[in-house]
């Protein structure tokens, strides 16, 4: 997008978390094509993963966080991104603007329970760019995921 700063993309990423989200029209937000890969990853690894969305809510806005799971006494929320184009920034942003959002929205409602995001492995090499610096910054939980081999290959707290 020319013209349009990092901090004016990351804004517009969230309205468009915030807003792609409508109770009252009935839409839910479709999941990513590797959701079923994700879900696999954590099942393999002991995790017991509900078959619905977390639903958030803050005063007006809702939000559907892909995934909830829990393996003996701890529970954890995933947000999953499949990244069609490692490259693609905007993406990024809105992956990170997502992100945040709901990690605002559980705070909000003090919802201590980890939110990560799940990035598949060939985006390995983007976290050694910008996207991987703004991952650390803002202190953001991944884990890393194999699409072919349905694996988690790392978790980053």
């Amino acid at each position: 997008m020319v013209g349009k700063g990092q901090g004016e993309l990351v804004i517009e990423a969230i309205k468009s978390a915030i807003s792609s989200c409508n109770l009252k029209r009935g839409i839910v937000p479709s999941l990513d094509q590797c959701h079923t890969q994700v879900v696999h990853a954590l099942q393999t690894t002991g995790w017991l993963v509900s078959p619905n969305s977390h639903r958030c809510r803050v005063a007006r806005r809702i939000a559907f966080i892909d995934i909830s799971a829990v393996q003996a006494n701890r529970k954890i929320y995933v947000e999953v991104k499949c990244f069609s184009d490692p490259k693609d920034t905007d993406e990024q942003y809105r992956a990170l603007g997502q992100y945040v959002t709901y990690q605002t929205m559980l705070r909000l409602q003090k919802d201590m329970t980890p939110l990560y995001l799940a990035i598949p492995s060939r985006m390995d090499n983007q976290l050694e760019t910008v996207f991987g610096a703004v991952l650390g910054d803002l202190h953001i939980k991944f884990l890393i995921f194999d699409e072919l081999q349905e694996i988690i290959l790392r978790w980053n707290e």
